[in-house]
Parts: structure tokens; C-alpha cells; sequence
């Protein structure tokens, strides 16, 4: 019995030893081995601006396809200039194009405001309801991204006269309720039946928020 004790006491002892000198195991993260991924625990989610940009451009991108295109006519939507929650994009379908104000909320894009040139302006961008500094910003964005742009793009985005508030409701000017011509003519933003109808003879240069 008393050999037994001397044991028990001795493996006591070498435990106390070896935990006194060896770091806990729980407490231990080695890195991972080359070729092995991280531990989920180790691994932190990052979203980077770049990233982020890209998925505002693909909402921007959508909320424009969701009104405006059609399989006979295909909707381009580019470029697209983000500053916060707004967004200027410029779309051109067929030999038409303009441009559109677009904000976001509760995460979700809508548009607006369409216009044309008055949307490369700060002044007009701040009519609009954007604050300032913002307006001011997101107007250098939208002649920098402009600059690399065929001429020819860029003609077809002044072809929109005036300003139609739409804030991203059909019923707003997209529906055939304002005497845009209808849903017909909205397979395109294009289908505002031509500048004319943003001209004195038809909505004038209407309804900047």
C-alpha cells in the first residue's frame, strides 16, 4: 500500500510538472500549415472599398434594367458614379441616352431623378436634394468617369432635356400617366418620346425635386 501511495504521489508530481512547463493545449492556436486554410475563428471579414463599390454599381445597374430594359432594346447603363448613398449613372439605349440620380435606402437603389446634362452640374445635383458638399463631389466623379467615354456616348447623354423627378416609382412619369407616352415608350428611358417632350412642348424642363 505504501508503494502504491509512493506511485499515485509521483504522478501527481509529474503532472504538476509537465503542466507547469508545457502551455495548455486550449490556449495554444499554431499557425496553419503551409497549403492548410485558417480556422474560421482566425479568420476576420474584411470589406474592402473596392468591394463595396462593386456591389453598389450592381444595384445601380439593376434598378435601371428593372424599369427601363427590354430584350428589343438592350439598356446600357454606364458609367456609374457613386458618392454615399447617390449615384449618377449614364445609360444610353439605341440612339437615345441620358442620364439618371439615383439614392439608396434601406440598402436598395431607385431612381430619382432623369436628366441629362443638368446631371454632370453641382448646383443641379444640390437642387435635386443632394447636400453641397456631396453634390460637389459626385459631380467630379461623374466628369472623371466621363472622360474616358466615346464622344458619341456622351452626345447621346445630353439628348434628355430638362429634368423628370421619378423616384423610382413607374407612376411617376413611367407609367403613361404624365403623357410620356406610356409604357411602350418606357422600354427605354429613351421612350420619353425624345427630348421635344422635355421641352417647352411637353414636360418642360419639369420637376427637379
Amino acid at each position: 500500500m505504501f508503494a502504491s501511495a509512493q506511485r499515485i504521489l509521483a504522478g501527481t508530481a509529474g503532472w504538476w510538472l509537465l503542466s507547469a512547463t508545457t502551455p495548455a493545449i486550449a490556449q495554444h492556436h499554431p499557425a496553419p500549415a503551409a497549403g492548410h486554410p485558417a480556422s474560421p475563428q482566425s479568420m476576420h471579414v474584411t470589406t474592402t472599398p473596392a468591394a463595396k463599390d462593386a456591389r453598389d454599381s450592381a444595384g445601380v445597374e439593376h434598378a435601371m434594367n428593372a424599369l427601363f430594359d427590354k430584350p428589343e432594346a438592350p439598356l446600357k447603363v454606364a458609367p456609374i458614379s457613386i458618392e454615399g448613398v447617390h449615384a449618377v449613372a449614364g445609360w444610353i439605349q439605341g440612339d437615345r441616352g441620358g442620364r439618371a440620380l439615383l439614392r439608396k435606402e434601406a440598402g436598395r437603389w431607385s431612381i430619382e431623378v432623369c436628366g441629362g446634362d443638368g446631371l454632370r452640374s453641382a448646383d443641379v445635383l444640390a437642387i435635386a436634394g443632394i447636400d453641397r458638399s456631396t453634390a460637389i463631389r459626385l459631380a467630379a466623379k461623374v466628369a472623371d468617369a466621363e472622360k474616358t467615354l466615346p464622344a458619341d456616348d456622351v452626345r447621346k447623354f445630353a439628348l434628355f432635356e430638362g429634368l423628370l423627378d421619378v423616384k423610382g416609382d413607374v407612376k411617376h412619369g413611367h407609367g403613361g400617366q404624365t403623357g410620356h407616352g406610356g409604357p411602350a415608350h418606357h422600354g427605354a428611358p429613351a421612350g420619353h418620346a425624345g427630348p421635344a417632350a422635355h421641352g417647352p412642348a411637353g414636360q418642360g424642363n419639369a420637376h427637379a425635386k
